[in-house]
């Protein structure tokens, strides 16, 4: 079976930015996924089963599990689904974010926003104001129904990115 992450991926697996990973994830909190495993019990179980975990990333092996579904108000009165990936996977995407972000953030386009460090919504309205100013008078805002769920995953994923990473593995938590 292929490799689920490209060699120069590997770094996800280094116990610094995994670490890293974690302490995001915990300050975070959260509630636990569909394994019922908490930020609190945490710990001791990826302690005991990274070894598992760790080769099953190196040999592509690891599926996800699915994600714990809520349903939470919406201000209309109407109910959004939540998705709660468990902890184990909310730390492997921290991890991967941290690798993947400095890779392709210049690449993104100047006028986008969302999910994007460094920038909110008010510096979106900001830059707003600014175009208005400027005599743009025509805004396009576009939502892609259930984006996540129809995107092409395979095509988005096949794209390697390039770098260089360290490629130690070995990962106790404290």
């Amino acid at each position: 079976m292929k490799p689920a992450l490209g060699a120069t991926l590997f770094e996800l697996l280094g116990s610094i930015n995994l670490k890293d990973a974690w302490k995001r994830v915990k300050a975070n909190k959260g509630a636990p996924g569909i394994d019922g495993i908490t930020i609190q019990e945490y710990p001791q179980w990826i302690n005991q089963h990274w070894p598992r975990i760790q080769q099953e990333l190196i040999d592509g092996s690891y599926k996800p599990p699915p994600v714990r579904r809520v349903m939470i108000p919406k201000p209309d009165g109407g109910k959004r689904p939540l998705g709660i990936p468990t902890v184990m996977d909310r730390v492997i995407q921290q991890g991967l974010l941290q690798i993947m972000t400095p890779v392709f953030e210049s690449s993104f386009s100047e006028s986008s926003y969302g999910f994007r460090p460094n920038r909110s919504a008010h510096d979106a309205v900001r830059q707003m104001k600014e175009y208005v100013k400027q005599g743009y008078n025509v805004v396009v805002d576009m939502d892609i129904s259930n984006f996540f769920e129809n995107v092409d995953h395979d095509a988005s994923c096949g794209q390697e990115a390039k770098g260089q990473g360290h490629t130690e593995a070995d990962w106790p938590v404290s």
